[in-house]
């Protein structure tokens, strides 16, 4: 029963992400067969990226546990950013060459999807070697990283060949190594008797990207349906009649920061629901009151929070 529940803790987060960025592409979106494409070729790239990483370590001496700091830096930023998102950025020039890659909005799908497939890959080594607690944290923190960074790189894919701009593709990788290796770096520093810093600033580089990530999603889906009507032939008038009176923005601070919450206790109370479905299994089982406060609770207050997005 275990091994079943771990492999769900593992495949759901970046699946689920890669689901709500296709669904924003609403208007003309992209062929299911090319973003799962891309979905594979992301999961393909944590083999070489994985062997770089051994090799290049191994080579250099720059590792994650040194006592010198500007070693720890280098393995962050260098090794373990730079190559991991190289590898997402693979798997994304899969796509530039294809006709059906002509929207800003389509970079971000398909960035999407290369980084959920890489994260997905990852999440299944890290899951089932380590368990419960290492999938939920994952979860809530590594595997949006590694989405939402390969969303920037693949808007920027997609502003070097619609503007075009040679330079915008490799702005964008060096953006994500950049972001990447600075999570990365705050969590091998970090103080293991006392996470709660790193858990912010954590925390705090998920909602930047978050909400660059929904003001970029927003706007692209604005271009597209645009084109939509331009490609039927509306006038501009028409286009001004169609246009919704008020467009919600899925990037203010405060929807991002109850949708950031309510995702996350939601994830929570189903991953922890999940952990104590294995406990009964194994034989231990706990009182009635544990288990609706640390799983009913965040349960009942991820859905009032994400209510209260879906309001804002």
């Amino acid at each position: 029963m275990r091994l079943p529940l771990l492999l769900v803790l593992a495949l759901l987060p970046g699946l689920g992400l890669l689901a709500y960025f296709y669904g924003r592409d609403r208007h003309q979106p992209e062929p299911g067969r090319l973003v799962w494409g891309i979905f594979f070729f992301g999961a393909l790239g944590v083999i070489p990226a994985g062997l770089a990483e051994v090799g290049l370590t191994a080579l250099t001496g720059w590792q994650e546990d040194s006592s010198q700091f500007w070693k720890v830096g280098l393995h962050a930023f260098l090794i373990v950013g730079f190559i991991e998102e190289l590898c997402k950025f693979w798997a994304l020039s899969k796509i530039y060459a294809r006709p059906e890659f002509d929207e800003a909005i389509d970079g971000l799908v398909y960035g999407a999807a290369a980084g959920a497939g890489f994260a997905t890959m990852e999440n299944l080594f890290y899951v089932l070697e380590h368990g419960f607690g290492v999938g939920i944290i994952r979860a809530l923190l590594s595997v949006p990283v590694h989405v939402l960074l390969a969303m920037v790189m693949g808007y920027g894919l997609a502003k070097q060949k619609l503007v075009p701009n040679p330079w915008a593709g490799p702005a964008a990788l060096a953006a994500a190594a950049f972001g990447h290796g600075l999570y990365d770096l705050v969590l091998f520093v970090q103080d293991p008797a006392n996470p709660g810093s790193s858990a912010l600033i954590s925390i705090g580089v998920v909602l930047a990207l978050l909400f660059w990530v929904g003001r970029t999603v927003d706007h692209a889906g604005e271009q597209s349906r645009l084109a939509l009507l331009t490609e039927l032939g509306l006038p501009p008038e028409a286009q001004a009649a169609a246009s919704p009176a008020e467009a919600a923005s899925f990037a203010s601070w405060p929807r991002i920061i109850y949708l950031f919450f309510g995702a996350g206790a939601l994830l929570w109370a189903v991953f922890l629901s999940l952990g104590y479905t294995v406990l009964y299994f194994e034989g231990t089982v706990y009182e009635g009151w544990i288990y609706a406060l640390t799983a009913g609770g965040p349960a009942f207050a991820g859905a009032a929070a994400l209510r209260k997005a879906a309001q804002s």
